[in-house]
């Protein structure tokens, strides 16, 4: 079973020998699957020879480590389009939408309305009160409004000479109109059908000829081009990344026919109440309609996709929208997504940015529940993340290691990780940012966070999940609402909802109201058996069978308890629309969390604490996050339990307690020397001359690009003082920093010979500048010069300085750096930051070397205190432990009495080099020697 795999951004030229040594890094640290993702700024076209090549090529090194290959099944994003192709090539099967326009008119109006979108009118209503009057007999097509008027010099042929003056007027494009006299009070609702897609969701997940021609194009090239025996050996899956519908209310030619076929009565009188609450009719309608939708797309895009992979032995998996966002993703772009779920093989969810886990970011939760809940629901091994999006260039192991335990808590066993760069020149630093690869300063030790995620979810893959109590997932309550979208107080409420039960150790699946009903009517007791405990969070709309069917499971023994408000009940016919529900206050339960059966935690800030269970072999497990920056000490279900801050732990039952509680300590280490490699610093503050002559400065760290189109030569400068002996210096670039052509100069010298080299990042370019520095015994002023021509030249990119100096900016702005030559050696005590060492800017490893002196012969425990942001550390040049998260507590093993060799490495992330960003950096200590009692 895979559990790590990883998203490399195919994102430039594509070389072989590159490939091939980063494709041997993902297997070196850790990673089991690599998909071949096509991303923005790639510059082999997608599906091309080139492209085809490097596939090649990560094919051959995946089969010669040992690891497996899976198909991202797009260009880019979203899925399915094909790099567009199925739209340009078929532009039949490109997504519809219905587009509403409402207004009110008047008695005795004469209308005359130009509908403002370039579509066809479907069907045009008057709703008078509860009445529905299909008009669409009063719309045709205008041109209403001229835009230009002009007395033209022309003639209108190559051989007609003489321009004769005359006047000529251009009109607008044509729209649809209507033109009626209102017989009564009412609200027009006009219906067009729009068939021209724009945005990225431009297929028709809703036909089937759809999906044959977009896993034709992908994936049944794949299969072409490498064959079945490949695909057996080394092929493991394909992902789909958010696919969607187009529009708020989605269509398709067969739409109006399935709709019938499905619910018995004809759609298109009542297509006004998708937009308009008109009567009680209003939400049912709204209902049928977008489970014809949920029925269309998943039996005719998921299930087809399903069915094509099962069949070439590869697994379906993917995430379907932005899970956790309720108000939007089940209005209208996967109406019952949990449902959804049942036609992927690891259903995934996309927890984006660095802020989960906490109270205020409980949003997060209900997404990582849906998918985990389908997985149970409807047996599949995993449930998934396309995870670490977006956490931007701050984020440490440390962090990462953060979210990585919080999706685990909550039934995440499958990590698809989010941003694997081949390279982030240029732009591509911004899009998705950070690059977990060789880009990263801790990539060297990623294997240590990778292989201890990979066991910890061996072990919460397997046995059994324990958890007694099912949640409603309310998706009717969203898509019956009259703004698709716009029910944010009621997403809200259900985001407190699971943060209530979740802080209070309540584990719990959602399940939906289309499985519930499988489910319970399909084994009654044994339903009663897994889910002893079934909870209603507030519910605006549910059908009428599902509460019948809760009725029977409470008659059956369950115990149902409504928590929020009683829903009103959907019929079965426009006759029959909507109910009350009479029974429901029969099941009101306030303290619910108490009622709940489940673990039982007690100590300070127990609130902050996430338990998922399992059932091992007969043995009990429990996996305990701790989302809090604290430490926490208590005791699960009567056994003592002490939790690092931030961070997951796995718990079998035996007491356990801080690391630090059975030590004494014996001595402070002091006296350190420390070595950096070489510095690094930006220069941000750049000058130009504009167009007009005038000097304007531009900051490139804030993304300052200034526009030299309109001119055909500029000159940019930037300054940095520099003091002491010379020691060597080089200037680094990015391929992307300029466009155009360019000379360097500093100091009036120019600079050539620029090579490449990997800095920290494939496609750097460096020059040495040491013979061109200027230098004193006070800082001395040097500068640096661009010239750029040729037309359309730009600078985008912040150059960088490396070498040995100490750098620091002295003065708010950070635009001026202070370079003082140095030679990377410092010995302290006690510990500083990096900071107060010249490196504030620097991200990257050091070494810290000590004596330890050992009194006695016996066991002992080095104590790091504060480490930002990691640390391994060395005991007579081995190493002992590596410390990427809280505690910074390294066992030596028994130690003989004496002198013994201690060196820490210390290394921050990527923020203070990428984006300024002053973070902490260092072994901040104090280091304690402690002796085990």
């Amino acid at each position: 079973m895979i559990h790590l795999a990883c998203q490399y951004f195919l994102n430039h030229h594509l070389k072989e020998d590159e490939l091939r040594k980063q494709v041997r890094e993902l297997a070196a640290g850790g990673y089991e699957c690599i998909y071949a993702h096509a991303r923005q700024g790639l510059m082999t076209p997608y599906l091309s020879k080139g492209w085809w090549d490097a596939v090649s090529v990560i094919l051959e090194e995946c089969r010669n480590a040992g690891i497996k290959f899976a198909i991202w099944d797009e260009d880019c994003y979203p899925s399915p389009v094909a790099g567009n192709r199925i739209l340009w090539e078929h532009p039949e099967l490109g997504a519809q939408h219905l587009e509403f326009t409402q207004f009110d008119a008047r008695k005795g109006e004469h209308v005359r309305k130009v509908f403002e979108t370039p579509a066809s009118i479907y069907r045009c209503f008057a709703v008078c009160g509860k009445n529905i009057l299909d008009i669409t007999e009063y719309c045709g097509t205008l041109k209403t409004e001229c835009i230009q008027r002009a007395l033209r010099h022309c003639a209108y042929s190559l051989e007609n000479k003489i321009n004769m003056p005359h006047w000529r007027a251009v009109w607008d494009a044509r729209r649809f109109a209507l033109d009626w006299q209102a017989e009564d009070d009412c609200k027009i609702v006009a219906v067009q059908v729009c068939r021209f897609p724009s945005g990225g969701h431009n297929t028709d997940l809703m036909k089937p000829e759809m999906t044959r021609l977009f896993l034709e194009t992908t994936h049944g090239e794949y299969l072409r081009r490498y064959g079945q025996e490949t695909f057996d050996e080394l092929f493991d899956a394909s992902f789909m990344d958010e696919p969607s519908v187009d529009g708020v209310f989605p269509w398709t030619d067969a739409f109006e026919q399935e709709f019938a076929a499905q619910h018995g009565f004809e759609l298109t009188p009542y297509l006004p109440h998708l937009a308009v609450d008109i009567n009680e009719q209003s939400p049912f309608i709204r209902h049928c309609y977008r489970m014809t939708q949920h029925r269309l797309v998943c039996t005719h895009y998921l299930e087809q996709t399903q069915e094509w992979c099962r069949s070439h032995h590869i697994r379906s998996i993917g995430h379907l929208s932005r899970t956790e966002y309720l108000s939007v993703c089940n209005s209208f772009m996967w109406p019952d997504e949990l449902r959804s779920c049942k036609y992927l093989d690891i259903p995934c969810t996309d927890p984006l940015g660095a802020g989960a886990a906490w109270p205020d970011a409980c949003a997060y939760h209900t997404g990582l529940k849906v998918v985990s809940s389908a997985a149970h629901l409807f047996g599949k091994e995993q449930a998934g993340s396309d995870a670490l999006a977006v956490l931007g260039n701050e984020v440490s192991l440390r962090d990462l290691r953060f979210h990585l335990d919080y999706q685990m808590a909550l039934g995440i066993t499958y990590f698809n990780i989010h941003g694997l760069s081949y390279s982030f020149d240029g732009a591509r630093k911004d899009e998705v940012p950070p690059s977990l690869f060789y880009q990263h300063t801790e990539w060297r030790w990623m294997p240590e966070l990778l292989n201890r995620t990979r066991e910890l979810c061996k072990i919460l893959s397997s046995g059994t999940h324990l958890c007694k109590t099912a949640v409603l997932y309310t998706s009717a309550s969203f898509y019956c609402h009259a703004n698709p979208g716009g029910n944010g107080g009621l997403e809200s409420s259900i985001q407190r909802f699971v943060e209530n039960l979740l802080s209070h150790q309540k584990d719990f699946d959602f399940i939906d109201e289309i499985t519930l009903r499988e489910l319970f009517d399909g084994n009654p007791q044994e339903f009663v058996r897994k889910y002893p405990c079934f909870l209603l969070p507030d519910t605006e709309f549910m059908e009428k069978a599902t509460a019948e069917c809760l009725e029977r499971y409470a008659a059956a023994g369950g115990k149902l308890m409504l928590a929020g408000t009683v829903p009103k009940l959907l019929g079965s016919s426009p006759e029959n629309a909507l109910s009350h529900w009479d029974n429901a206050e029969t099941y009101r339960c306030a303290n619910y969390p108490d009622e709940l059966s489940g673990p039982v935690l007690t100590g300070n800030g127990k609130q902050d604490i996430l338990i998922q269970q399992r059932e091992i072999d007969g043995k009990k497990i429990s996996f305990l996050f701790n989302r809090a920056e604290r430490p926490f000490s208590g005791a699960l279900d009567g056994a003592p339990v002490w939790l690092p801050p931030s961070g997951g732990t796995l718990f079998t039952g035996e007491p356990s307690a801080d690391p630090l509680s059975n030590t004494e300590p014996v001595t402070e280490v002091r006296d350190w020397e420390i070595e950096f490699h070489e510095n690094h610093v930006p220069l941000n503050c750049w000058s130009c001359r504009t167009a007009n002559g005038a000097r304007s400065e531009f900051r490139l760290l804030e993304r300052e690009i200034p526009d030299f189109s309109q001119l055909q030569e500029t000159t940019v400068e930037s300054a940095f003082l520099y003091t002491g002996e010379k020691r060597p210096v080089r200037l680094v670039l990015e391929e992307s920093t300029f466009s155009g052509n360019r000379r360097c100069f500093v100091n009036g010298t120019e600079i050539h010979g620029f090579q490449p080299s990997q800095e920290y990042d494939c496609r750097n370019r460096s020059a040495d500048i040491t013979h061109a520095l200027l230098t004193g015994s006070t800082p001395t002023l040097n500068r640096i010069q661009f010239i750029l021509s040729g037309g359309n030249c730009a600078m985008s990119e912040m150059p960088y300085l490396y070498g040995r100096f100490k750098a620091e900016f002295r003065h708010a702005g950070k635009t001026l750096p202070y370079l003082e030559s140095f030679d990377g050696k410092i010995q302290c005590s006690p510990l500083y930051p990096w900071s107060a060492c010249g490196y504030g800017t620097y991200s990257g490893s050091a070494e810290y070397r000590a004596v330890l002196n050992i009194p006695d012969d016996g066991s002992y425990l080095l104590d790091l205190g504060r480490v930002e942001d990691l640390a391994e550390v060395f005991l007579d040049e081995v190493s002992v432990a590596v410390l990427i998260a809280p505690p910074y507590v390294a066992e030596t093993g028994f130690l003989k009495q004496g002198a013994h060799e201690l060196r820490i490495t210390v290394c921050n992330g990527p923020g203070n080099r990428d984006r300024l960003a002053d973070l902490a950096s260092g072994l901040l200590g104090p280091v304690t020697l402690r002796r085990k009692r």
